[in-house]
């Protein structure tokens, strides 16, 4: 990922409300209906597991490291040897992320140092070739996603240390740029052709001062001739400009993009798995980050840092689990869900579907909870709880719908009532 964005602030933000159905870049030809078809497993799937693992996982110290430590490329590539993720378990992983709640996976196939998790035949650099592993680790996941129903995504880095000859993640070379391109080009039609259908492509690296918004458009036409449905981010090109959607980087827009847009965010305060960190981000948060972004129409995809082995850390693996068991009492008010009908209030958070209003409060409030603006709905209020979904009584003062409440939250994290419109 873009260091640049590493220190915006991780909050919820939940003031402002997004603007659905606003759309800018566009494939040539497209029509409205057809781009909201292409986007509509996207939309509804709104959480979805980002994975960053590579032989950087071998130092422990991040997915920066070579850059970070100004390791030689040389001597970066003695890493590849010495990987070899015997305790890797793709379906391990698929497992843990549907019982999170998440609904798509995005892995690195390529990240900014050049080594490939994939079998490729432009480079020896890659897990097949380069590791005794000697296993196709992109393969592996896309069989698993497939075996278990769920969507698979990759992310590639346009930036490549290790074909640019330096170990710099800011730039690249100039000379030989226009034969890399041909390389980038001859990769991703591999991982195009060779695994399957691919839900979405995540790029990045796209800050390379050889990269501008012309190629970006010429690398969304190559993809998409070989899978035009495929849904792809905005660094493709040159950021908040290309693709199908935003994408903003550990925090939470103030006000939402006017199209669709995902942030992608850490568990603590690193992508590639780092033993030095352990500035872990509580489930609470964690689960609030997601109402809060759902509740402005956007997508949440959370990170976990694969070790040496081919483990998630268990730190990761607790918040995700705890996510989970919020999830299966509330993941109606997050699946297919976008913003609610009025401006988020001060306790909490409000998410809508057709015929469906949630209110995700935050701040227990003693006795009842006053929504203004809701004064003209009519419908059930279902507390909803790991037993069953609990009626509460209502009534209507002036501009807003009172609820009457139990004595304690559902979830310190976020309770949910669900109202249920003309029952």
């Amino acid at each position: 990922m873009d260091r640049r964005n590493f220190m915006k602030a991780c909050g919820i933000g939940c003031a402002a409300m997004a603007k659905p159905g606003v759309m800018l870049a566009r494939i040539p030809g497209e029509s409205d209906a057809e781009f909201n078809a292409r986007m509509t497993w996207w939309r509804e799937a709104r959480f979805g597991m980002f994975i960053h693992w590579g032989i950087y996982a071998q130092l422990g110290l991040g997915e920066w490291a070579m850059n970070d430590l100004k390791i030689p490329p040389a001597r970066y590539q003695k890493l590849a040897p010495r990987f070899n993720p015997v305790d890797y378990n793709p379906a391990d992983w698929v497992k843990l992320a549907q019982a999170a709640g998440m609904k798509y996976m995005v892995i690195t196939s390529k990240h900014h140092d050049g080594f490939c998790m994939f079998k490729t035949k432009y480079t020896d650099f890659n897990i097949v070739d380069a590791t005794p592993y000697k296993r196709d680790a992109l393969a592996m996941l896309s069989k698993a996603c497939a075996d278990q129903g769920m969507k698979f995504g990759f992310y590639y880095s346009i930036l490549d240390a290790h074909q640019s000859g330096d170990n710099s993640f800011r730039k690249m070379k100039d000379e030989g740029f226009d034969q890399y391109e041909v390389y980038l080009k001859n990769q991703l039609q591999e991982l195009l052709s060779n695994y399957g259908p691919i839900g979405s492509i995540f790029f990045d690296g796209q800050w390379t001062p050889q990269w501008n918004s012309e190629k970006g458009k010429a690398l969304e036409k190559h993809v998409r001739s070989f899978q035009p449905q495929v849904v792809m981010n905005d660094r493709v090109g040159r950021q908040y400009e290309s693709g199908d959607y935003n994408t903003p980087e550990q925090f939470i827009p103030e006000k939402p993009p006017a199209r669709d847009w995902e942030t992608c965010m850490t568990i603590n305060g690193s992508w590639g798995y780092n033993r030095l960190d352990h500035a872990w981000k509580s489930s609470t948060q964690l689960i609030r980050n997601l109402i809060g972004i759902v509740s402005k129409n956007g997508n949440f995809l959370l990170n976990v840092g694969s070790t040496r082995q081919g483990l998630v850390p268990q730190p990761e693996i607790d918040r995700l689990q705890e996510i989970g068991k919020w999830m299966d009492i509330n993941g109606d008010a997050i699946h297919g869900a976008g913003p609610g009908p009025t401006p988020n209030p001060p306790w909490g958070c409000v998410t809508s579907k057709p015929g469906k209003i949630f209110l995700h409060v935050f701040e227990w409030p003693k006795g009842e909870l006053a929504l203004e603006g809701l004064s003209n709905v009519s419908g059930k209020a279902l507390l909803l709880t790991a037993s069953g979904k609990q009626e509460l009584s209502t009534s209507v003062s002036g501009n807003g719908l009172i609820i009457k409440l139990p004595s304690q939250p559902v979830h310190p994290a976020a309770s949910v009532i669900e109202i249920v419109k003309g029952s």
